[in-house]
């Protein structure tokens, strides 16, 4: 369930940093937990809503030796798939999914976009139909950028005009020491330092050499691919009584 909004508490966020419950373009302002815009969301009256909860993200030092022993892509080191090259969409088999429109088109749209990315606009639209069939739902509004039980992670997309050799999708977590980390695709590694080795508070401000341009922030259930894989895959649901 999306936080309700509070008359007052949203006059105090709009009075103090200029953002309003119409406002959804400024969201990666809130995103480091650090932060003074982070720490307003933080103090909200209502913490249920907003508070930034450790117990809820992965732990970096889990990551590195997972990823030290099982190595995955951005995406499954995203939603803690350890070994696993994953791709959005497809963290479960379409064939052990429920039938529904969004799996058939999300399945053309793969077969087109996924294959051979050339269409940028097909493929981001791709990927975004991948995390809905995912499970994974945008995060549209500073209000909402800390959920109890899930964690943050952000879209990247390299494009070829600003320079990159190719066009690919690229994703970052936010981990419980309030700081962001990645598996960097074409190299055997997890980082959590930008290409100015600074530590990545806000992936919005962070600085790559592969001309990654931020799509949007994304919520993952706590427990990650394991959560999404319970919700999603048919064969592994509860019988009902006969």
């Amino acid at each position: 369930m999306a936080a309700s909004v509070n008359k007052q508490d949203d006059k105090n966020l709009s009075q103090s940093f200029g953002v309003s419950s119409h406002d959804w373009t400024k969201i990666e302002r809130w995103v480091d937990v650090n932060s003074e815009h982070g720490q307003v969301l933080l103090s909200r009256p209502d913490r249920r809503y907003a508070l930034f909860n450790p117990e809820d993200h992965p732990d970096l030092a889990q990551g590195l030796q997972d990823y030290q022993h099982q190595k995955s892509n951005c995406y499954g080191y995203a939603i803690q798939a350890a070994g696993e090259w994953l791709t959005p969409g497809l963290t479960t088999l379409l064939k052990h999914r429920v039938y529904s429109a969004l799996r058939e088109d999300f399945r053309k749209a793969a077969t087109k976009h996924y294959n051979k990315p050339q269409n940028e606009a097909g493929f981001a639209k791709t990927v975004s139909m991948g995390l809905a069939l995912d499970g994974i739902e945008k995060i549209n509004h500073p209000e909402d950028a800390y959920r109890p039980g899930f964690y943050p992670i952000a879209l990247f997309f390299n494009k070829k005009a600003r320079g990159a050799a190719r066009l690919d999708f690229h994703f970052m977590r936010l981990d419980s020491n309030g700081l962001w980390s990645m598996a960097c695709y074409g190299r055997t590694e997890v980082r959590a330092l930008d290409n100015n080795y600074e530590e990545i508070k806000n992936p919005a401000l962070a600085k790559f050499a592969d001309c990654e341009a931020l799509d949007g922030f994304y919520h993952v259930p706590k427990d990650g691919v394991s959560a999404l894989r319970k919700r999603n895959d048919i064969r592994k649901r509860p019988r009902g009584p006969h």
